[in-house]
């Protein structure tokens, strides 16, 4: 792609700058190339790769790049529609295909609910992207340190104890340093409706899935303004933007931890800590299964007729804790296969 100077003519004296696609590369009888490629984009020019847009009026000039003077050589520009016949694929959509591995070399990063089959898919992507990686669980943790490799450790956390979350947050300064990046990640299901469900099952589910996540970002905080900043992902759900009337508690939660997401994104704004959710659809683990071992919520007819794999929803995650999502804050992540979509004829 190319960023070209023609003028679409003038409004108020202002010159109209639009994009164009880099065309493919042509030699002619004297095996000379009248339009040769002028080299990478800038950076900020790669986000405009989307095809052929005349920009918005205003947009500050230090984000193009004006076409190079022509050699004497060089032929007369060919008609637009030879460039618009051999349009390519965005340079940036080719690069995120090949590899979506973030760097978090230097980064401490805390998952909760570690032993469970994405907290541990966690636990090893964080370590192999160069994190120093505390897998806090229950059970299992020191199991989930082992597989993750690199700088890892496990540590005992329930997380609806305040003092188990202080301990935690002491053992990752104490080895590590400050911390850097929080995964609430822990959670409990239970099936029932509002007039089945226990009262008890009900207090446990939202103990678990949306006081531990408050006393997590409690708890973080702290370390993190040492740090100088962070980022804390809440793993939420797809109950959480849609009813779901046989997970009322699970449900419950999820809506109110969207909540709380946006109240803690506004409140550690200003210590240079992002808050964001993901929201995976239906994952390929031991609570998409009732204990018969039917699936909760059928995927056949979804656009992604499956559940998905837990590296994949760890991809979101991972993302949205990188420095690369550093423009987000207070955002919801949907990752759900088209769930919310409803079903497909």
């Amino acid at each position: 792609m190319k960023l070209s100077s023609r003028r679409r003519g003038r409004l108020g004296g202002s010159e109209q700058w639009v994009v164009t696609q880099q065309r493919p590369r042509h030699v002619d009888s004297a095996g000379v190339d009248p339009c040769p490629d002028p080299g990478p984009l800038p950076a900020q020019a790669r986000l405009l790769e989307l095809g052929d847009l005349p920009l918005a009026r205003g947009t500050p000039r230090r984000h193009l790049r004006k076409q190079r003077p022509k050699r004497a050589s060089q032929s007369a520009e060919p008609p637009r529609a030879s460039v618009i016949n051999h349009i390519r694929p965005s340079r940036a959509a080719q690069q995120l295909t090949e590899s979506v591995m973030v760097d978090f070399t230097g980064k401490t990063v805390l998952i909760t609910g570690a032993s469970g089959a994405l907290g541990t898919t966690l636990s090893v992507q964080f370590a192999q992207a160069g994190a120093n990686v505390v897998a806090a669980s229950r059970s299992r943790y020191h199991e989930v340190a082992e597989k993750a490799g690199g700088n890892s450790v496990g540590v005992r956390l329930d997380v609806t104890s305040e003092t188990e979350w202080t301990d935690a947050i002491a053992r990752t300064e104490e080895r590590f340093g400050p911390l850097d990046i929080l995964i609430n990640n822990a959670a409990y299901l239970r099936i029932g409706t509002t007039e089945s469900i226990p009262l008890d099952e009900f207090r446990r589910v939202i103990d678990t899935n949306l006081t531990g996540a408050l006393l997590g970002i409690r708890a973080a905080a702290p370390s993190m303004r040492k740090a100088g900043g962070g980022a804390i992902v809440n793993v939420n759900s797809i109950a959480g933007l849609t009813a779901a009337p046989e997970l009322v508690a699970y449900s419950s939660s999820k809506w109110a931890l969207r909540g709380l997401m946006r109240a803690a994104a506004k409140g550690l704004a200003r210590d240079n800590i992002r808050v964001n959710s993901v929201h995976p659809g239906i994952i390929e683990t031991p609570l998409a299964y009732d204990p018969d071992g039917k699936p909760i919520v059928p995927v056949d007819n979804l656009a992604v007729p499956r559940n998905a794999a837990p590296e994949e929803i760890a991809d979101f995650i991972l993302f949205a804790a990188s420095d690369q999502a550093r423009f987000a804050t207070g955002s919801e992540i949907l990752a759900d296969g088209g769930y919310l979509l409803g079903a497909i004829a």
